[in-house]
């Protein structure tokens, strides 16, 4: 007697889908050794699967590029999922300038590998995910759009060669309306698909900026608290950027942003902090996205003014996070200040700003962890 398999019930999911294409493999692969070569592409492929990181999954690798994807209610957003894939595209540059400054093997494979480069493609819609081989399949025909729209004339129209295409569908369920209208406006039309309208911005002066970017060096740090989040840094940046949340750290009743730079918070931005009454500017010095914030503020106090430089920072540890707070000893001037800077200061107020500012950081921490909590009830399989 012939059985008949039954097929597993598979459930649609929605959810920004996301390849991740190394540039100029093929060419790179076809004027090399082939062990060398795969030798570079299966480093590279490493670190842009390090870089794929929760609240995106890895699916599979595709040859040169990988496949990843993530379920509406538990993944970045806005300005954090923007920030988080040039995040990525930094890290890849500065394996790839590694490799080129480590090598001293004279082969075709070895002296061309300055010619890779990376392009990212992300699209939003419908999924089903299944299990074949032990890996997790994604199938649909959002999932196909989006790899048709690899093959593109972006970089022949515009020169770009390094760049992140957002389709419509991607811009409008992300809410990245605002961060991409400075974007490249392109289209390409697939005789499957028909017309598909995209956002396309270019990578190199985001590795520029990367390159140029100078840290904030703190000569003495006098307040250091830190909490642990159980969540990764990408969702706690997320989280770290919103007004409505960050001000849970300060204590504030609310939090504006001003002077935005085309859409996103960056250096020269301002937080405006309300509490009752008194409002307190927090001038964004330093900017570096899923690393840490610098910012300085000017606060009025009886008799004087008191002026801080304060930083948030993260750090990895896992699938966690270490949120941190620092503050240097700070200036100011008036009898007020004079006070604050005293062996009295130091002994007193200091350790009472550093207690506020550690239940600051545990309050948000119990409220980011609670909301992420409360989004993602859809279980992976």
């Amino acid at each position: 007697m012939t059985r008949t398999r039954r097929l597993p019930t598979l459930t649609p999911n929605h959810g920004p889908i996301l390849i991740a294409d190394i540039t100029g493999y093929s060419t790179f692969l076809n004027e090399s050794e082939l062990v060398h070569a795969g030798q570079t592409l299966s480093a590279l492929l490493e670190v842009m699967v390090e870089q794929t990181r929760p609240p995106l999954v890895v699916s599979k690798l595709e040859g040169d590029a990988v496949l990843s994807y993530g379920i509406d209610g538990n993944v970045l957003a806005g300005q954090a999922f923007v920030e988080s894939i040039e995040a990525s595209y930094v890290e890849f540059r500065r394996a790839l300038e590694l490799m080129v400054l480590n090598t001293s093997c004279t082969c075709n494979a070895c002296a061309n590998i300055s010619g890779l480069d990376l392009k990212f493609f992300v699209h939003h819609g419908e999924f089903v995910l299944g299990e074949a081989a032990g890996r997790t399949e994604l199938h649909g025909a959002d999932v196909n759009l989006l790899h048709r729209v690899l093959k593109n004339t972006v970089t022949v129209e515009t020169g770009i060669t390094a760049y992140v295409m957002y389709t419509r569908q991607a811009v409008e369920a992300l809410g990245l309306g605002e961060l991409t209208e400075s974007m490249v406006l392109h289209s390409d039309t697939y005789d499957d698909v028909g017309v598909v309208d995209v956002r396309v911005e270019d990578l190199g002066p985001v590795w520029e900026a990367a390159q140029a970017a100078t840290t904030f060096e703190f000569e003495e740090v006098g307040i250091d608290m830190s909490t642990t989040i159980d969540l990764p840094p990408e969702a706690v940046w997320g989280y770290l950027i919103d007004p409505e949340y960050r001000k849970t750290i300060s204590g504030s009743d609310r939090q504006e942003v001003q002077d935005t730079r085309q859409g996103r918070v960056a250096e020269g931005s301002v937080y405006q902090c309300y509490h009752g009454d008194q409002q307190i500017t927090q001038l964004i010095l330093e900017w570096k996205p899923l690393e840490r914030v610098v910012f300085r503020f000017t606060e009025k106090i009886p008799g004087g003014t008191l002026d801080v430089i304060a930083a948030y920072v993260l750090e990895r540890e896992g699938e966690r996070t270490r949120l941190m707070e620092k503050w240097p000893k700070p200036g100011g001037s008036g009898l007020a200040y004079r006070v604050i800077a005293s062996s009295l200061g130091e002994r007193v107020l200091l350790p009472w700003q550093a207690r506020k500012s550690q239940r600051g950081l545990d309050a948000f921490r119990d409220r980011i962890q609670s909301a992420y909590a409360s989004q993602s009830e859809v279980q992976e399989p």
